[in-house]
């Protein structure tokens, strides 16, 4: 659907989003009025606006709610509608796009198209990132600079003669952060993305702590509040990371997940599936989406009871890594080549 809509759109102009966004509210807007509107506002860029695509768009990136007849914009689509740059709809803005990379990486045609496009420039003795436009580039290529250039990511250089495109931090390096994990980084890069990682993990778990302490007060069971506990703190291996309770007495064993986009997506251990298989109804994934604002903006918490049950039916699961071992009685020495590094003495 999403290959559909870049074709029909255009990768340069998914800036003109801003377009639906500028007509929009958090209540509940007729849809064909909000579609006339946006096509009323033609002036404001140098083609005629594609309604239907952009309210495409806004949904995939969760910045729109849409129903047969309403549209109307999410939380996280009224705080990119606030980051618009003043009388600019053909593109984003720098907060805009802070906002946004982490969104595009969940979006696999947007940012795989990006991710090759940015494997194109190189490194310059001046610590630039260039890329020649003379050199020839696939059609993905082509659609990931045009992405870059919506995004504001790159600017255009001319040095005797020849015309380059620029990375252009600190844009660039926001889009190369979140798309990380499907291009080129080096390992320096992927400890220091580890321990955001961690620290981002630590911080949704206090975060979902306090929350779970405010829900048992409401209830009327303050004295339960006081045992809520992180058992991460001191168990990694628990299955779970916070111990907590049903108004009622009865335990709730919460795993928190979090990610830095929107769309619930995450991954559980062994020992976590384990567990929930265990304790059925008594265990929940608690799943905190763009937990690097959570310092600036409270975020909505995604509850999911009995996530076994829950498979197959508003969850699915796929394999992403395998574990490989040696069959039982295959010698070794003999199947595959063995080099032997004669140990230094002592």
């Amino acid at each position: 659907m999403l290959q559909e809509l870049l074709r029909s759109l255009g990768a340069h102009r998914i800036g003109e989003v801003n377009l639906l966004l500028a007509v929009l509210r958090e209540e509940p807007m007729d849809l064909v009025v909000a579609k006339q509107r946006v096509r009323e506002m033609a002036g404001n860029v140098d083609r005629m606006p594609i309604p239907d695509a952009y309210v495409e768009l806004g949904v995939e990136l969760g910045m729109i709610t849409l129903s047969p007849t309403d549209i109307c914009l999410t939380q996280f689509g009224v705080r990119v509608k606030n980051n618009m740059e003043p009388g600019v709809r053909h593109r984003f803005s720098p907060e805009q796009t802070i906002l946004l990379a982490p969104e595009i990486n969940q979006c696999p045609e947007l940012a795989v198209r990006i991710t090759a496009a940015t494997n194109l420039f190189r490194l310059w003795a001046d610590g630039s990132r260039r890329f020649s436009i003379n050199y020839k580039t696939s059609e993905d290529e082509v659609q990931g600079l045009l992405m870059l250039q919506s995004l504001g990511a790159t600017e255009l250089s001319e040095e005797n003669g020849d015309e380059f495109l620029i990375l252009n931090p600190p844009k660039s390096d926001l889009v190369l952060e979140s798309l990380s994990e499907l291009g080129s980084i080096t390992e320096e890069a992927l400890w220091a993305r580890l321990d955001k990682q961690r620290e981002r993990a630590r911080e949704a778990e206090l975060y979902v702590l306090d929350v779970e302490k405010q829900r048992l007060v409401a209830a009327g069971a303050p004295q339960l509040a006081n045992l809520v506990e992180r058992i991460s703190e001191r168990n990694v291996n628990a299955g779970y990371d916070i111990q907590s309770f049903e108004s009622t007495g009865d335990n709730r064993y919460i795993e928190v997940k979090s990610a830095v986009a929107n769309k619930v997506r995450f991954y559980w251990s062994v020992a976590e599936r384990k567990k929930a298989c265990e304790l059925g109804a008594s265990y929940w994934i608690y799943f905190v989406p763009r937990s690097q604002d959570l310092n600036i903006y409270p975020s909505d918490i995604v509850m999911i009871r009995d996530p076994i049950n829950e498979l197959g039916r508003s969850l699915e699961e796929s394999p992403t890594e395998f574990a490989v071992n040696i069959v039982e009685g295959v010698d070794v020495s003999k199947r595959f080549d063995v080099i032997w590094k004669k140990r230094a003495s002592l």
